[in-house]
């Protein structure tokens, strides 16, 4: 290190002063980077409101499809009890698109969620028989905000 003159003190100082924010301001714009990561990546869960593994279990019930969020068929009992999840989680939780499919539909992606959110107002306004009914009674059950997707 080079010898220290009084008259350089001062520059010194803020030469070091100046390195010092710099690496806070990079540890700081780091740290920034991290919790927005893990905010959307999910990995802390305080975006709910709701007991989301009451709801899911209850909307397994209610559509008579108890596997419906890792069981991969298409029947019809399975897709709504998976759009009714999906709508419900879209509406309540701040959670994303990403994480809703991933966690709880058994890796879907963020497109077939808006499908889901989509098509379930569908199935609303034309008063789906098997749909309607039983989605109406989990958003009063679990005290839920519903709105409809808007493209």
């Amino acid at each position: 290190m080079a010898e220290i003159r009084e008259s350089n003190t001062f520059e010194y100082l803020s030469v070091i002063s100046a390195k010092l924010e710099e690496r806070e301001t990079v540890f700081l714009k780091g740290l920034k980077k991290r919790l927005l990561e893990i905010i959307n990546y999910g990995q802390i869960l305080v975006f709910s409101t709701i007991d989301v593994n009451k709801v899911a279990e209850y909307i397994g019930a209610a559509f008579n499809a108890p596997d419906y969020q890792t069981n991969k068929t298409r029947d019809r009992n399975r897709v709504h009890a998976r759009k009714a999840l999906a709508t419900a989680l879209r509406c309540n939780t701040k959670y994303s698109l990403e994480f809703i499919g991933s966690s709880y539909l058994g890796g879907k992606d963020h497109a077939t969620i808006l499908h889901y959110h989509k098509s379930t107002g569908d199935l609303i306004d034309t008063k789906d028989k098997d749909f309607t009914p039983i989605f109406n009674s989990i958003i009063e059950k679990f005290n839920l905000k519903y709105y409809k997707y808007n493209s």
